[in-house]
């Protein structure tokens, strides 16, 4: 030690200093690329109520009308590995503008659908549009930011993302009842079209550039492999479903195919996803995390409804009114954990949302049919909070962790990460419920199913604890590298 600090107390530890503020044009660009984001979420929950009406009005059958919804998650799915190639070759800003366009031109078909082969086309092809949507939006916001800027920027485009599954439901009851059917088409055109023109000369458009060879092969498996795990997965939980059988081959048809594009993808010199990325130790962390995250809060979210429904009587509007008080914690939660994302990290942020989470979940473990409506929106409000506390750090620490020219394969695999265990969780808790539940049940059964399906949800909720731990640890290790890398040599 020298001799001018023999004696002398150790200087405190520094705490975390306040993130300056965020450059306006960058506001401004990520306020109009969460518009993309709120239109492309918000078009998979919103079109749940309007079922019943369309199978009416174009004269179609339950199953057929059902494909309505199914053909956006198979259309969402098979595109999204495509999304980091394209970006690469044509620039993300252009992507998202020609997404953008193509959002709104269908969303007039669609409206315009005289059958309900032409609905199910539209609704396919826009789930293909909402596929390359999200990812070329947070793409562009990703390459433009700084580090210290991530969880802020992903907080504003994580706002719609979070807020409109939960608002999906009731938004679309509402319009359906007062409007009909098809103005859950017609209100994306204007809306589309004014968004395009703020985007057209607000956003600055990058050129695009060599994007390596296509990987026509990879392609194939996941464009394949995807849907069919999407649809095998939502399938096989129909009760007394007569495909339970074949869409469970299907599912394993579509893990022999994933599985084969990994393989091919690892030895690839240019895949058309990076999975080499997965030795990034927080990479690896933070999409494990996500995926544990999309099986929590979207398997659980999918269920509560069904509480209101069958347990309480109430109508379908009222209970999506009920639950959608989730999303006041939500909006209240998403801004606040971007700033605390680049203040302290967004591993340790997530590990407190999930304990919030893991709190609010006890209450609907016990719950029986007199719980007072405000206590629940209580809750529900704590759920929200979780949610907004989690999405986005697991979001925006991802960005963190990579370089910029690894965002176009970390995206499109964060994206996949999260539909993929909202899936699965959606599924194996609709699974616990229904095989919970006996025939005509009364309303204390159905609390009483509802009450154990949410046992299973503190124990995933525990799980997926365990690599938020991992996430907050490597993510220490990879800003103290980075900030070793960016100090100035003596």
């Amino acid at each position: 030690m020298p001799p001018e600090q023999i004696g002398t107390k150790a200087p405190p530890v520094a705490t975390p200093a306040a993130p300056a503020k965020l450059p306006a044009a960058i506001v401004m660009t990520a306020a109009i690329v969460a518009f993309g984001a709120f239109m492309s979420a918000l078009t998979t929950t919103v079109f749940n109520a309007a079922l019943e009406k369309i199978s009416g009005d174009l004269h179609s059958s339950a199953e057929a009308t059902h494909w309505t919804m199914t053909a956006y998650l198979l259309g969402y799915a098979a595109v999204i590995p495509l999304a980091g190639w394209l970006a690469k070759r044509f620039g993300a800003v252009r992507l998202w503008l020609t997404m953008l366009a193509l959002f709104t031109i269908v969303s007039a078909v669609g409206a315009a659908a005289n059958s309900i082969g032409l609905l199910i086309t539209a609704r396919g092809v826009l789930g293909m549009t909402g596929g390359l949507l999200v990812p070329a939006g947070q793409m562009l916001l990703a390459a433009r930011a700084r580090r210290d800027q991530l969880g802020r920027i992903m907080a504003l485009m994580g706002v719609p993302i979070v807020l409109a599954p939960l608002l999906g439901p009731t938004l679309g009851g509402l319009l359906v009842d007062h409007f009909g059917w098809r103005s859950l088409f017609l209100i994306n055109v204007p809306l589309c079209v004014v968004a395009l023109i703020f985007a057209w000369f607000m956003l600055e458009r990058t050129p695009g550039g060599p994007a390596g060879r296509f990987d026509s092969f990879g392609l194939a498996l996941t464009a394949i492999g995807m849907p069919m795990l999407t649809y095998g997965i939502a399938d096989v939980t129909i009760p007394g479903n007569p495909r339970a059988g074949f869409s469970a081959a299907l599912i394993v048809v579509a893990v022999v195919l994933l599985g084969t594009f990994i393989r091919h993808s690892l030895r690839s010199k240019e895949p058309l996803l990076d999975l080499r990325l997965f030795a990034n130790k927080a990479f690896s962390s933070a999409c494990i995390t996500s995926f544990s995250l999309g099986a929590v809060l979207y398997g659980s979210l999918a269920l509560l409804p069904l509480y209101f429904l069958q347990a309480r009587g109430e109508t379908p509007l009222v209970a999506g009114l009920l639950v959608a008080t989730q999303a006041i914690g939500a909006l209240i939660a998403t801004p606040i954990s971007g700033s605390l994302c680049d203040r302290f990290g967004g591993g340790k942020v997530v590990i407190s949302g999930l304990v919030l989470a893991l709190l609010a979940t006890i209450p609907l473990a016990v719950i029986g049919t007199t719980e007072s409506y405000w206590w629940l929106g209580i809750v529900f409000v704590a759920r929200g909070v979780a949610t907004g506390l989690t999405v986005v750090p697991a979001m925006s620490t991802t960005y963190a962790v990579v370089r910029k020219d690894q965002i176009p394969h970390a995206t499109p695999q964060l994206n996949l990460m999260q539909r993929l265990g909202g899936s699965l969780g959606i599924a194996l808790l609709t699974v616990i419920y229904q095989n919970t539940l006996p025939d005509n049940p009364s309303p204390e059964a159905a609390a009483d199913a509802m009450g154990g399906a949410q046992y299973w949800v503190i124990g995933l909720t525990v799980l997926a604890l365990l690599p938020a731990f991992v996430l907050a640890k490597a993510e220490r290790v990879s800003r103290a590298e980075s900030a070793a890398t960016d100090a100035p040599t003596q």
